[in-house]
């Protein structure tokens, strides 16, 4: 699966300069709607738009290797083990 690190990148940024990486000065700056970026955030984007990942990567300064990464799935048998 594709995981978002919007969250974490904001995070890190608050922690490295000290002041509050909001979503809708996120959204002011890549020309995206303030619910896009929510919802990256929240990593439960409905789909994945070059436009708004470049846009994202411009603003935050990062590279979509970044921004997106891949996380392998469970192996079906792990997970019906667990419940």
């Amino acid at each position: 699966m594709i995981k978002m690190q919007l969250r974490e990148i904001m995070l890190r940024r608050e922690i490295e300069y000290q002041e509050p990486y909001s979503i809708s000065a996120i959204a002011k700056a890549a020309d995206v709607s303030l619910d896009t970026v929510s919802r990256w955030r929240r990593d439960v984007p409905q789909r994945i738009d070059r436009k708004v990942l470049g846009e994202l990567c411009r603003v935050l300064d990062v590279t979509p290797g970044e921004l997106l990464i891949y996380v392998p799935d469970e192996p079906e048998e792990e997970v019906a083990a667990e419940q």
